[in-house]
């Protein structure tokens, strides 16, 4: 199970909410092959996996999915054998992806703390979010 968080249940947040829904299976999916190496990682780190670390191995995975050579990398995983793929193939594309990861925190980080008014919006929608989902219990 996944839980998920929409700021909003107008047009849009209900919209959201349904595709959800309706790709649940898909999240879900998706969700036990990033705990497979969480748990990988886990294991080898003896469970000092911290709520951070879980968002950047998240965000490398879906960046790597969405990236336009994903299509050559599963012909690549097809063709060659585990170690080949592991040792040879992903390693330049596991560094560019890593990269490119830690540049866009970067920006939005700095898009947070160097635009008042943005950071002002995000502050007041996250209180807002929280003071609704504090006062449930």
């Amino acid at each position: 199970m996944i839980n998920v968080a929409v700021l909003g249940y107008g047009t849009v947040g209900s919209g959201v909410v349904e595709v959800i829904e309706k790709n649940k299976d898909m999240v879900n999916k998706k969700k036990d092959t990033l705990q497979s190496i969480i748990d990988k990682v886990n294991e080898r780190f003896n469970g000092n996996f911290t709520n951070s670390d879980r968002v950047i191995i998240e965000g490398i995975y879906q960046m790597f999915m969405k990236d336009a050579d994903v299509k050559k990398f599963k012909k690549y995983a097809k063709d060659n054998s585990t170690e080949m793929f592991v040792q040879s193939l992903f390693p330049d594309k596991f560094k560019d992806i890593v990269t490119q990861c830690f540049l866009d925190n970067n920006d939005s980080f700095s898009k947070l703390f160097n635009d008042p008014d943005f950071y002002q919006k995000v502050q007041d929608a996250m209180a807002a979010e929280l003071y609704k989902a504090l006062r449930k219990d």
